[in-house]
């Protein structure tokens, strides 16, 4: 049962043992106008109105039936707090993978644009002098760089 359905049916459950009998213990007021209508109302809305005595009564069976409706309820409640703070949690976490994956796109394409320039590339060596790529390997630099940022920076 999807969780619209359960929350349905428990307020549906909720509004019947609890409200539907207090609705009963209401206090019900009867009158007749001068045409002769019988009038019936919550509150006296005539100085005539009688308070008519209803009582309700609640079985034991259907009071424990109640409680056991209550319980099953409450445990439904506490379920559905928990997938809450599952589903929060894992937004969470998507939401954190999501600015790393960013974080390392924006990386990625600053790599790619500074080897799609026409830089001289260069190491430098122990000794400190510098030794120029050949255009081979600025080539497999910018292979390199390139799928770089189709692997951190595709949808």
């Amino acid at each position: 049962m999807n969780k619209h359905k359960r929350v349905w049916f428990a307020t549906t459950y909720l509004f019947f043992l609890f409200g539907y009998p207090q609705m009963t213990m209401a206090e019900i007021y009867k009158w007749i106008d001068a045409d002769g209508n019988v009038h019936f109302a919550d509150s006296p809305e005539n100085h005539a109105a009688e308070k008519l005595d209803i009582n309700a009564r609640i079985s034991e069976r259907e009071r424990q039936e109640a409680q056991r409706i209550q319980q099953e309820l409450q445990q439904l409640y506490q379920e559905l707090k928990q997938q809450d703070v599952e589903r929060a949690t894992e937004a969470q976490r998507l939401a954190e993978e999501k600015s790393k994956r960013d974080e390392a796109c924006k990386r990625a394409k600053r790599y790619v644009n500074v080897a799609n320039q026409d830089y001289a590339f260069y190491k430098i060596n122990r000794d400190g002098s510098k030794s120029y790529f050949t255009d081979e390997e600025i080539k497999a630099y910018r292979q390199r760089v390139n799928s770089g940022y189709g692997k951190h920076c595709s949808e």
